[in-house]
């Protein structure tokens, strides 16, 4: 498809209904922690091939190669134009064939940033250059996926605090004192883990009976900042849910829910996939739901559009809004078609942000 041509686009239900159902190619840049190291089957991959698939263009820019240049923002970019039926992964192999070009990020008209806070070259600090990039894209009219401001506040499990009556009891600190005061209030386990980052990463299980150097591991844990001491919800084997959610409600697609279980590996007591969990097709509970509507507000008003919901039982565990995966599980599962779903309702915003 040449530049000049214009790509048919079904606009689904929601802030499109009104606009044309002709949209302009849309040049996306996706800030990933780095293009040679995503694989066929991730999120990122499954979002940019549909996007291609779509008519526009694609570009993979690694974080680590953003510079503030002047008044300009530069990245090396992979880029590839419109593709017509091409698979995943030989879209993919296509996109890295390409010679990076250091790009002037202004070119692009929308941002899709797929990294977790705590990618080693990606710092989970809200005052991040990444971060810098985007207040100044969308200063100028660009549209992010996820708003910066609503990306930032998801840096850390602060956010949770506002979702207390339906989150198991916790507590996020950097006093060992106070820690340990809560851990003598609560009965049965506890999980500690990093007030930042997703995937299960750095979590220890912490018993009941509470073992005799708790205060110890408290105070070593807390020397790099900040803390969550959790109460552990048992459940055996350990499960609970993810649940994708576009524009403050579940993905639906004819009348099948995103979402799907994630059991523990064996000796395993978290069912984060990075940690060997196995995946299987889940129900839509009423439970779900409640959770579903509660969080919908809060992320409508920070403009988190795209995000993934862990649930467990009838308590939420976290929102994921800054990587959130899961797309091409939900597919296998349900035979629906998440990514065009995602993408649409990117295409809808980018053009209002052009006739506003």
């Amino acid at each position: 498809m040449s530049p000049s041509e214009k790509p048919t686009i079904a606009i689904l239900p929601g802030i499109g209904e009104t606009l044309r159902k002709e949209v302009c190619p849309v040049r996306i840049c996706f800030f990933v922690r780095s293009p040679q190291h995503q694989e066929a089957t991730f999120t990122t991959v499954e979002l940019a091939h549909e996007a291609s698939l779509r008519g526009h263009e694609v570009s993979f820019v690694s974080v680590s190669s953003v510079q503030h240049k002047g008044d300009r923002f530069l990245g090396e970019a992979f880029t590839l134009g419109p593709q017509t039926g091409s698979k995943t992964r030989g879209f993919l192999e296509e996109l890295l064939k390409q010679r990076p070009l250091n790009r002037d990020l202004l070119e692009f008209d929308a941002f899709i940033y797929r990294f977790a806070s705590l990618d080693h070259d990606v710092p989970p600090y809200p005052n991040h250059l990444i971060y810098q990039v985007g207040r100044d894209m969308e200063a100028k009219g660009k549209v992010c996926m996820n708003s910066v401001e609503g990306m930032k506040a998801h840096t850390s499990k602060a956010y949770l605090q506002q979702f207390s009556e339906i989150c198991p009891p916790f507590i996020i600190s950097e006093n060992s004192m106070t820690l340990m005061a809560f851990s003598q209030q609560q009965d049965g386990p506890l999980v500690l883990k990093p007030a930042s980052g997703y995937g299960g990463n750095y979590f220890k299980f912490i018993s009941q009976p509470r073992p005799a150097h708790l205060e110890e591991v408290l105070n070593a844990a807390t020397v790099s900042g900040p803390v969550m001491l959790q109460k552990y919800v048992a459940q055996l084997p350990p499960t609970d849910k993810r649940l994708l959610m576009l524009d403050g409600v579940p993905l639906k697609e004819k009348g099948q829910t995103a979402i799907y279980q994630r059991t523990a590996a064996p000796d395993q007591f978290r069912s984060n996939m990075s940690q060997g969990a196995t995946a299987s097709p889940a129900e839509f509970s009423e439970s779900d739901q409640r959770i579903a509507e509660a969080i919908g507000p809060y992320l409508k008003k920070k403009k988190l559009y795209f995000v993934g919901v862990d649930i467990l039982d009838d308590y939420l565990l976290e929102i994921n809004a800054l990587c959130p995966g899961g797309i091409h599980r939900i597919n296998q599962f349900y035979s629906m078609q998440v990514a065009t779903h995602v993408i649409r309702n990117l295409e809808d915003r980018v053009k209002l942000q052009s006739t506003s």
